[in-house]
């Protein structure tokens, strides 16, 4: 294997290394800020409105009804109870609730 030193320290070949990696990024960095300027030209009517007229091209599926008739919700609220039933109910969510 070839030593790489051969006699200088090894701080100095890190100074070598990081000069030369610095004179390599300042080159770079001064190739980057060099300007590239585009051409191009538009043909159009001055006249012609600016608006934007965006078109679906699906048709969407009609929207799910967003209400509960109310038939519904007044059976539910008047059905009739077993007064058994309920008894064990509360004594069930008394328990649960301790």
């Amino acid at each position: 294997m070839l030593n790489l030193y051969q006699g200088r320290s090894v701080s100095s070949s890190f100074t070598v290394m990081l000069m030369v990696g610095l004179i390599f990024n300042v080159s770079s960095s001064s190739a980057q800020n060099k300007t590239v300027e585009l051409e191009s030209t538009f043909k159009g009517n001055q006249e012609q409105p600016k608006v934007l007229y965006i078109v679906p091209w699906q048709k969407m599926p009609a929207p799910e009804p967003f209400y509960q008739p109310l038939e519904s919700l007044v059976e539910e609220s008047f059905e009739l109870l077993d007064r058994d039933e309920f008894k064990r109910a509360i004594a069930f969510k008394r328990q649960l609730n301790r």
